[in-house]
């Protein structure tokens, strides 16, 4: 009878390692989750993807990756008009918000400057630093429905934007920006009042209180007029004579050489059907009378000035 052959013990056999990524595997990559970040990822979404350090560092000397903040890198020479603030936002984590003027920027509410080198963020918690290009902001009174989306962005609504510009702005500036989010439909008087109601005590909310009394936000009309002719200077057209009086009616601004009236128009939700219906009236009655009416906006007077220009002068040009 035959003995039974001993066993040979299991060799050990060390795991093999995965295979580093293709190349070509890691730009896609990159290339994928930048797609959805405004040409931008992060070091953290790439190691989670399997992109090792040495990569990484590899490609930001090749220049295929380029530093935007601490941790945050764009892909090669993408860029987008959100890329800055994206940025920003991927540089201090899903608590960030855009804010202040910068959210005012995204908005592109009236009186908003075009977006600079300082990007303005708040945090809702936490005691993060700064970094360069940053302008931290702590609002820890900050809520859900204080933050809306925009191409992408966590930003603060129109109406919690108002209230942090507020003790920022001047009056008017912020009279302008206030009227313009209620025309665009970016908030209400009723969301306005709700949102300073919640926030009583703060800097700035006497300010915004004014401003929501009664019907909200009116410009004068002699505000309108000292901001066209001030336009009119600028573009070195002719001043025409103002509130004057032909057949019974008062126009705001004249040229009698040219047969040309401008009539500026205020906030639209304060008009009326009646009111509407009236200065269409009178318009034909002007017209009847061999005088040409333009109608301006307050809308198009705050955003579009050079086109508010270029009209007016045309107008000019072609009566005379």
């Amino acid at each position: 009878m035959s003995r039974p052959r001993p066993r040979r013990p299991t060799r050990f056999r060390r795991p093999t390692a995965p295979s580093p990524p293709h190349p070509a595997d890691v730009i896609a990559v990159a290339e994928a989750i930048a797609a959805r970040q405004h040409g931008l990822v992060t070091r953290r979404q790439l190691i989670d993807a399997g992109v090792s350090p040495q990569v990484i560092q590899r490609r930001v000397r090749a220049g295929r990756l380029v530093r935007a903040f601490q941790g945050v890198y764009r892909i090669g020479p993408l860029r987008s008009p959100r890329t800055r603030e994206m940025a920003a936002l991927l540089a201090f984590g899903p608590e960030a918000v855009i804010s202040h003027e910068s959210a005012a920027a995204v908005l592109a509410l009236t009186g908003a400057r075009p977006p600079d080198r300082i990007v303005h963020v708040a945090l809702r918690r936490g005691n993060r630093r700064g970094r360069p290009g940053i302008r931290l902001h702590r609002l820890l009174d900050l809520v859900d429905t204080d933050v809306a989306t925009v191409d992408g962005l966590a930003v603060t609504t129109a109406a919690r934007t108002l209230l942090d510009l507020a003790p920022r702005w001047r009056p008017r500036r912020l009279e302008r920006a206030l009227a313009d989010a209620i025309e665009r439909h970016l908030t209400t008087l009723d969301t306005m009042r709700a949102t300073l109601e919640r926030h009583l005590g703060r800097p700035g909310t006497r300010r915004l209180g004014l401003l929501l009394e009664g019907d909200g936000p009116s410009l004068t009309r002699s505000e309108l007029e000292a901001d066209f002719l001030e336009l009119l200077r600028r573009g070195k057209v002719d001043e025409p004579r103002t509130n004057i009086r032909i057949g019974g009616f008062e126009l705001d601004c004249y040229w009698p050489e040219a047969r040309l009236a401008v009539e500026l128009d205020g906030f639209p939700y304060h008009a009326n059907r009646a009111a509407f219906e009236r200065d269409r009236t009178r318009d034909a009655e002007l017209v009847a009378r061999g005088i040409r009416v333009m109608r301006i906006t307050y809308r198009e007077l705050a955003r579009h000035p050079e086109a508010v220009l270029v009209r007016v002068a045309g107008a000019l040009a072609t009566e005379r």
